[in-house]
């Protein structure tokens, strides 16, 4: 009976060590698969960036009132091929979804663009009036974020208006995968980091505004 208990006692750790190890092996598939996912979205934000002035698309913050679509709509083209037909902003969402990414809904946007490079003239922020609506103005392209993780309905992220960390994740899934999220930086690589590492302003790390990310 005492060699059967300790068979069972065995088990039942062994059991737990695999299923640990196997829900760890399926989070860095779905980390390994968001990265993909956001490089592929940085190579279409390039692309379109070629066909238009070399500026990047806008977010609903200000597409609309140009005449523009917002960023998903206006990239999809690219992610899609010639044969894209339905150029809607659901569709980017579907085919950019992260599998991280648990939240329910109609239109789940897994990413979201930095608003700082189509901040201008009427908008509060540090750095004014100093416009970064071009890749060729962004002073440190390999450590300034373009795109993040998303956990709100919006297409883009205020950080413009953040001062502190203080309910930042309403806007900003910050612990998507683990301890970290990932971000597209503009000059196209991805990284995992832990949010001290891209935005404290105590220690005055902010990757997100152009004219501070070092």
């Amino acid at each position: 009976m005492v060699e059967l208990l300790a068979c069972v006692a065995v088990i039942a750790v062994l059991v737990t060590l695999v299923g640990s190890q196997v829900g760890q092996a399926f989070d860095r598939t779905k980390n390994l698969k968001c990265v993909s996912l956001m490089r592929k979205v940085g190579s279409a934000i390039q692309q379109y960036s070629l066909d238009n002035n070399n500026e990047f698309p806008r977010s609903s913050h200000s597409a609309w009132s140009l005449g523009k679509k917002p960023w998903g709509s206006a990239i999809l083209p690219y992610l899609q091929g010639e044969e894209s037909t339905t150029v809607t902003e659901a569709a980017f969402a579907k085919i950019t979804r992260c599998p991280a990414d648990k939240r329910v809904g109609n239109i789940i946007r897994s990413y979201g663009l930095n608003v700082f490079f189509q901040l201008g003239s009427g908008d509060s922020y540090v750095g004014a009036p100093t416009t970064w609506w071009t890749y060729v103005t962004v002073p440190r392209p390999a450590a300034t974020i373009l795109v993040a993780e998303n956990n709100s309905g919006a297409d883009h992220f205020m950080s413009h208006e953040w001062s502190s960390t203080v309910g930042i994740e309403n806007e900003w899934a910050i612990k998507r995968h683990g301890k970290t999220s990932n971000y597209l930086f503009v000059d196209g690589h991805v990284e995992s980091l832990p949010i001290e590492a891209v935005f404290d302003p105590a220690k005055n790390i902010n990757k997100w505004n152009p004219g501070l990310a070092n």
